[in-house]
């Protein structure tokens, strides 16, 4: 699937097992919850980097947001800065893991 194609692509299976490590390992890290859905389901976009590379035949590509909720936009503050990077290693460790 890509930023503006809402069907799944062939390899769904895989980014939803890939997407569910990366969550549960966020959650248990500080209790956050992130959610594990495609760029399409949050906004459109087009000629993304992520649907690009997809078209170059690179099958793992993902964009983990912020913690925030839409009340600090991309400036969060200075306490939620290391837990937001503890989180985010341990979702990226998790999704190395997964693949």
């Amino acid at each position: 699937s890509s930023g503006i194609n809402a069907e799944y692509g062939k390899d769904a299976a895989l980014h939803t097992a890939a997407g569910s490590a990366v969550v549960n390992a966020i959650y248990k890290s500080h209790g956050k919850v992130y959610k594990n859905i495609r760029s399409v389901e949050l906004y459109p976009t087009s000629g993304s980097s992520q649907d690009w590379m997809y078209l170059q035949g690179i099958v793992n590509s993902y964009t983990i947001e912020l913690r925030d909720t839409g009340r600090y936009g991309f400036q969060l503050p200075t306490k939620q800065i290391i837990p937001t990077g503890e989180e985010n290693i341990r979702g990226f460790i998790a999704l190395v893991s997964t693949l």
